[in-house]
C-alpha cells in the first residue's frame, strides 16, 4: 500500500476563472478588453456677443482707465510736474490736463500702459476661455507683417494728407512752417515712437477679441458697426467732442473695421491708425480729436468748422468724414475671402 495518496481533484465552480469554457480553454486565457473610455463633455461655447461684451467691460475698466491712471502717474514722474497750485479751479486743472497731453513722454506712457494691460486681458479671454493663442486675436507675426502695416501706414498718411490738400486748395488753411526740416525728422520720429501705443491699445481693444466675438455671432458688418460706435463713444469727452465730432469718429471706426476685415489681422489697421494720427498732428498741424499737439507746421484754419472739424480737427468735418468713408469704400472693394490662419 502507497503512503501517497492522489491528491484531490480540485472542484470547479461555474463562473471562477478556472472553470473550463465551452472549448475547453480557461476563462483567464481569454483576450483582457478594457472598458470603453468615457467621452469628454463638450465645451460649451458662450454666445459670441456676451463674449464680447464681458472682454469689452474688463479692457475698458481695467486696461483703458487703469492704463491712464497708471500711465499718467509715470508720465508725471518722468516729466517731474506737479499738480496744478489751486486744486479747486477747473479752469487749472482743464489747462493743466491739456499740458500733460503734449508731452510725447505722457502720450507714450499712456499708450504703453494700456496697451499692457488691454493684452494681458486679452491673453485671459483668449487662453482661459477660448483655449487658443494670442496670435489668433490678430497677432500673427510672419512676413507679411511688415507689409501689411506699412500698407496701413501709408494709406493713413494719404488720406489725411488729402484732406489737408483739399482744405489748402480751397484756401481754408494758412500754413506756416514751425521747424526745418532736419528738425522734421527728429520731431515725427518721437511722435510716432509716443502715438503707436497709443493707437494699437485701441485696435487691441476694438478690433480684437470685441471685434472677433462679435462677428463669431453676427458677421463682419455688425461687429464693424459696433465697434465703430464704442470707438466715437471712447472719444465722446474729448476736448471740443460734440454730435459731429462722435459721427466724424464712428466713421473712422468703420475705416479700421474694414482694415481689419481685408487681412484678418491687427497690423493693417495699426498702421493706419498711427499714421493718422501722426500726420495730423505733429506733422501737418491739425487737432487730434481735440488735443493740439506740437507739430512740423503751425496752421491757421479759416474755412467753415462744418467742413474743416473745427476746433476738434478734420474727424468732426464733413471733408475728414468724406475721405474716411472713401478709404473705407476702398479697403472693402479689396477684400477677398479669408484664408487659414
Amino acid at each position: 500500500m502507497s503512503d501517497h495518496l492522489p491528491a484531490p481533484e480540485e472542484e470547479s465552480t461555474p463562473g471562477s476563472p478556472l472553470s473550463p469554457s465551452g472549448d475547453g480553454e480557461p476563462e483567464f486565457d481569454l483576450p483582457f478588453i478594457l472598458p470603453p473610455r468615457p467621452q469628454p463633455r463638450p465645451v460649451r461655447k458662450d454666445p459670441g456677443a456676451v463674449r464680447a461684451f464681458l472682454f469689452f467691460t474688463a479692457v475698458f475698466i481695467v486696461g483703458y482707465l487703469g492704463g491712464q491712471l497708471l500711465g499718467f502717474g509715470i508720465g508725471l514722474l518722468l516729466i517731474r510736474k506737479g499738480l496744478p497750485a489751486d486744486l479747486q479751479d477747473h479752469a487749472a486743472w482743464q489747462t493743466w490736463s491739456l499740458d500733460l497731453l503734449r508731452q510725447p513722454v505722457v502720450i507714450f506712457c499712456v499708450g504703453m500702459a494700456t496697451l499692457l494691460l488691454s493684452l494681458l486681458i486679452t491673453l485671459a479671454f483668449a487662453r482661459g476661455w477660448d483655449r487658443r493663442p494670442l496670435s489668433s486675436v490678430g497677432f500673427q507675426f510672419d512676413a507679411r507683417t511688415p507689409r501689411q502695416f506699412g500698407a496701413g501706414f501709408m494709406l493713413g498718411a494719404a488720406l489725411i494728407t488729402a484732406v489737408f490738400a483739399i482744405e489748402a486748395a480751397l484756401g481754408w488753411l494758412h500754413v506756416v512752417p514751425a521747424r526745418p526740416f532736419s528738425g522734421i525728422v527728429a520731431h515725427a520720429a518721437i511722435w510716432f515712437c509716443a502715438l503707436l501705443p497709443a493707437a494699437a491699445s485701441e485696435e487691441v481693444m476694438l478690433r480684437g477679441y470685441t471685434f472677433q466675438a462679435l462677428e463669431e455671432q453676427w458677421g463682419g458688418v455688425a461687429a464693424t458697426l459696433i465697434t465703430a460706435f464704442a470707438f466715437g463713444a471712447l472719444h465722446r469727452f474729448n476736448p471740443g467732442a460734440g454730435w459731429a465730432s462722435f459721427w466724424g469718429i464712428v466713421v473712422s471706426g468703420i475705416l479700421f473695421g474694414a482694415a481689419f476685415l481685408i487681412t484678418r489681422r491687427l497690423w493693417l489697421p495699426i498702421g493706419l491708425h498711427v499714421a493718422w494720427n501722426l500726420f495730423e498732428g505733429p506733422i501737418l498741424g491739425f487737432p487730434v480729436s481735440g488735443i493740439d499737439i506740437p507739430s512740423a507746421l503751425t496752421v491757421h484754419a479759416a474755412g467753415p468748422a462744418l467742413w474743416t472739424g473745427g476746433s476738434f480737427g478734420p474727424e468732426a468735418g464733413l471733408l475728414g468724414i468724406l475721405v474716411s468713408a472713401a478709404g473705407a469704400m476702398a479697403l472693402l472693394t479689396l477684400r477677398r475671402p479669408a484664408q487659414p490662419r
